[in-house]
């Protein structure tokens, strides 16, 4: 009779830890990373954009506003890559939690370290507003992500450093600049801008031909998981060989979030510009 009522005690005391998990969902891929880093097991985390989805033209759902009507904090990026997040969040309840976690303006900031850094920092700092309890776990979680970060902005200075003002190649939108700008780089591009608009012109995709052909450039980037039918007719007439970078924009249908590493990502992204920088 003691072994089933302490059997049973354990068993409520489970369910009741389980139910006072804060509900936390976001919008994108990466800040969904970036939450489950501070949060880990204390959170019970979800997404709202699905896999294979374009981030920048998403729009949200009947099913979408009852996800965020159970959760109890909403992230989002900023308020140009979804401008319907905190209009969304107002209409369903009072007492959602909304942050935002970038200002105003290109949204890929998560490529950058260093203001990744930054977004880490505002979700540390939400969550432990909201779940109190646990701030001191949230805070340990934050410290050890941020040390993650500052060791990937450090190799990406020192590896990049001598490599100031040089190019690769970059068959896509502008979704690295943040990225570029951090470390003195150039992604030349036959397009015209951070979102999947802005495609370019016959007279762009023969001019960045001849680029590539007249300085004998061996490799050109684009991003993967995006329609590759741009790179590989540029691939074939220049002969140059394609390589993809991962922007974290999302999952593909096949792939599994489980299996996302942000820093192992961005180091692999690292190999691959230092290999186009080289040109060797």
């Amino acid at each position: 009779m003691r072994f089933i009522l302490v059997s049973l005690s354990i068993l409520l005391f489970s369910l009741s830890s389980y139910a006072e998990k804060l509900k936390v969902i976001t919008t994108t891929l990466p800040n969904y990373l970036f939450i489950k880093e501070i949060g880990k097991d204390l959170i019970e985390m979800d997404m709202l954009i699905p896999p294979g989805t374009d981030m920048h033209h998403y729009e949200p759902s009947p099913r979408d506003a009852g996800k965020l009507s159970k959760a109890k904090v909403f992230f989002y990026t900023n308020d140009t890559l979804e401008p319907w997040a905190p209009k969304m969040a107002k209409k369903i309840s009072k007492n959602l939690t909304v942050q935002a976690l970038a200002e105003k303006g290109d949204p890929h900031r998560w490529l950058d370290p260093v203001q990744a850094e930054g977004m880490v920092s505002k979700i540390a700092e939400t969550l432990s507003s909201c779940d109190q309890t646990n701030s001191s776990a949230y805070s340990d979680n934050k410290d050890k992500f941020l040390q993650q970060l500052k060791e990937l902005d450090e190799k990406y200075s020192f590896s990049l450093k001598k490599f100031k003002g040089k190019s690769i190649v970059y068959i896509g939108h502008q979704t690295f600049n943040q990225l570029a700008q951090r470390y003195g780089i150039i992604f030349l591009t036959p397009y015209h801008s951070t979102t999947t608009e802005g495609e370019p012109t016959p007279g762009d995709v023969a001019k960045i031909i001849n680029y590539i052909k007249s300085n004998k450039i061996k490799y050109l980037f684009y991003e993967k998981g995006e329609d590759s039918r741009m790179v590989d007719l540029i691939a074939k007439e220049s002969g140059a060989v394609s390589i993809p970078l991962d922007a974290l924009h999302g999952l593909t249908k096949d792939s599994s979030i489980e299996s996302i590493n942000y820093i192992s990502v961005m180091e692999d992204n690292l190999e691959k510009i230092l290999k186009g920088l080289k040109n060797e």
